[in-house]
């Protein structure tokens, strides 16, 4: 009456009934579980009971890795064998917590469903989702075709249309920021000012805040211990240079806050000795469009003292110009 079942297949919320749904029924809680090397027939004389009672593949697994009451099972040791895990782990499900004397299995955690049931259900869902011949449209179906298609033709619009639009409308709105008798730069001013202003000016920073960190005193003290056995340093001093490194850091960043919102009057506080010397890298942006490594090894090495605005040979970067 009904085809034969690959292990694989075999639906878990079944309930097998039939010596040959039995058998098909444990191999796939075996290849499900993973149990490879397990022993059939004893598996068989263990789930045999509980499939009397309703109990599904499903319902053997769930059990299997819960208790009644929600809690986690033990895992299956290494040189277990498959049936008797499962034995020792279906003793929760008895009625009577005494497992010796437990005859009659709980209700199962998973419900389950008869073989002749479950393949009404699948029958039907076959004839529902099965794809049908489709057949030749009537005068009133290519009417109603046309029409939709029509409509839906209208709703498009160009999307290089959308995008000029969203593009005239943006520049519309920076326009009408400028003040009266300013004229908006053009598209190479525009990455210009960006590019000179903005991207040097974090190379720069980030590179004062670099030399903030290698010239801290707490920094270089503990690279002294480190250094002080090359081979092998010593754990605490390794920690020791870990820990002045990630204080100099927050201090370098707190600088190049400080330096970068300071107010440039008279009555200002003055600036810390790190923020100094981040604001003294600032101050020596360039304008030519260099490369980042070619404009961190000018910086670094000195040659935009040289070049740029620097203090005088002798002055040290982080006295007051």
């Amino acid at each position: 009456m009904y085809a034969t079942f690959d292990p694989r297949q075999w639906p878990g919320r079944v309930v097998p009934e039939t010596e040959a749904h039995i058998s098909t029924a444990v191999e796939s809680l075996c290849l499900r579980a993973e149990w490879n090397n397990a022993d059939r027939r004893e598996i068989a004389k263990v789930v045999l009971r509980w499939f009397d009672r309703g109990w599904c593949v499903d319902a053997i697994l769930r059990a299997v890795d819960l208790t009644p009451d929600g809690k986690l099972q033990r895992r299956k040791r290494d040189k277990q064998e498959p049936h008797y895990f499962l034995k020792d782990s279906l003793r929760f499900w008895f009625a009577d917590d005494d497992s010796a004397s437990a005859t009659e299995p709980l209700p199962p955690p998973v419900s389950g469903m008869p073989f002749a049931k479950w393949w009404a259900i699948n029958r039907r869902n076959e004839r529902i989702n099965r794809r049908r011949r489709r057949k030749p449209l009537g005068a009133e179906g290519e009417h109603a075709q046309r029409t939709a298609r029509e409509f839906v033709r209208g709703l498009r619009r160009d999307s290089i249309a959308i995008a000029r639009e969203k593009g005239r409308r943006r520049e519309q709105a920076m326009d009408s920021l400028l003040l009266d008798g300013m004229t908006a730069p053009s598209a190479e001013e525009s990455r210009r000012l960006v590019r000179r202003t903005s991207v040097n000016r974090q190379v720069c920073s980030w590179v004062g805040r670099q030399q903030v960190i290698a010239n801290d005193p707490a920094v270089l003290r503990a690279l002294q211990a480190v250094l002080r056995f090359p081979n092998r340093p010593r754990p605490e001093a390794v920690q020791w240079l870990h820990n002045a490194v990630r204080a100099a850091r927050w201090k370098a960043q707190i600088a190049a806050i400080e330096a970068m919102t300071a107010p440039m009057t008279d009555t200002a506080p003055p600036l810390s000795r790190e923020a100094k010397r981040i604001l003294h890298y600032v101050d020596q942006a360039i304008e030519d469009d260099l490369p980042f490594d070619v404009m961190v090894f000018m910086l670094r090495t000195g040659i935009l003292k040289k070049t740029h605005h620097a203090p005088s040979v002798g002055q040290h970067p982080d006295s007051p110009r």
